[in-house]
């Protein structure tokens, strides 16, 4: 699920998996893998807050229109491999931009381990 929305204040987060498959990265192809991994970095290199809610983590990140671009790549990048995740981008202002990703308390962990740590 992709979703991408203006802010708006009190949206609670959804996501819909069932949480009886198991989280299993679903890439196949060594150059979508590197692809993924190399938006990856290009991505949260430019994290400037991030922060925990009880189903995942908000990202914050300077607005750019090109960055933009690029985190809506990765955002489609990363849904075709762990449709457990939710992702959820929104433009603050004409400066900033967040990224909420959530799942199930395993993806939040999974999460931390790749994105947080």
């Amino acid at each position: 699920m992709v979703k991408v929305t203006l802010a708006q204040e009190n949206d609670s987060s959804t996501f819909n998996y069932n949480s009886d498959e198991p989280l299993v990265c679903l890439l196949t192809g060594e150059e979508q893998v590197k692809r993924k991994e190399i938006l990856q970095k290009e991505i949260f290199s430019h994290v400037q807050k991030v922060e925990e809610i009880e189903f995942g983590y908000i990202f914050y990140f300077k607005y750019d229109e090109t960055f933009f671009i690029k985190m809506t790549d990765y955002i489609i990048t990363e849904n075709n491999c762990c449709p457990f995740f939710t992702f959820e981008t929104r433009l603050h202002s004409k400066d900033d931009v967040s990224l909420k990703i959530t799942g199930t308390k395993q993806a939040k962990e999974m999460m931390k381990a790749a994105l947080v740590d």
